[in-house]
């Protein structure tokens, strides 16, 4: 495919014309003019200063506990459709549908929801990175009922539908606190930009 990110078409350029014209001193404008350690020492300690916000770091560790819910969740299917349900290896591996339904039923609810709310909120006229997270408010809940209804219909040996249907609710709650995370804090970034650059003067 072609090539769309600016700086490396510009790099290209730059270097095609540093070529032609024997001048080693053509830079893109968009040239970090940083040597590759210094740019990776730079890219490094980037999210490390984010996290010094209390609210990134919540909103980090939030998603942190619910990606390990969720890694939790994918190691015990084969134990518990295996060795509970006596299903095959490969009928096993279908076991996971649970979590994609419950992954588009999250995608409908947000596609559904998460702009109104936001127009609704902001109707005064005063747009917030805040509004973004009332949704995770109320789907969150979700995510330890799923967990208890995986867990519990599982140990009980009920149909097997049933923990299948825990695992999409469990799902539907995770993909609503990943969305309202992960929008909150793009909408939010250059608040907390303007923030560390006070905190981390010069090189944000």
């Amino acid at each position: 495919m072609r090539e769309t990110c600016a700086v490396i078409i510009l790099e290209r350029k730059a270097k095609c014309l540093r070529r032609e014209k024997n001048d080693p001193s053509i830079v893109s404008i968009l040239d970090s003019r940083l040597e590759p350690k210094e740019l990776f020492l730079s890219s490094i300690a980037r999210p490390f200063k984010l996290l010094c916000s209390p609210i990134v770091f919540l909103m980090s560790a939030n998603s942190a506990i619910c990606y390990g819910y969720l890694f939790l969740l994918f190691t015990t299917f084969t134990i518990v459709f295996e060795e509970q349900y006596g299903f095959s290896g490969g009928i096993a591996g279908l076991t996971y549908l649970g979590v994609g339904v419950g992954l588009l039923v999250g995608v409908v609810i947000l596609r559904l929801l998460s702009d109104k709310i936001v127009t609704h909120l902001s109707r005064g006229g005063e747009m917030k990175p805040e509004y973004r997270l009332p949704i995770m408010i109320f789907f969150s809940p979700l995510l330890p009922v799923g967990l208890f209804w995986y867990g519990w219909s599982a140990q009980a040996h009920t149909h097997w539908i049933v923990p299948i249907i825990g695992t999409a609710v469990l799902a539907t709650g995770l993909f609503s606190i990943f969305v309202s995370c992960m929008t909150y804090l793009i909408d939010a970034f250059p608040r907390y930009g303007e923030y560390l650059r006070t905190r981390f003067p010069p090189n944000f």
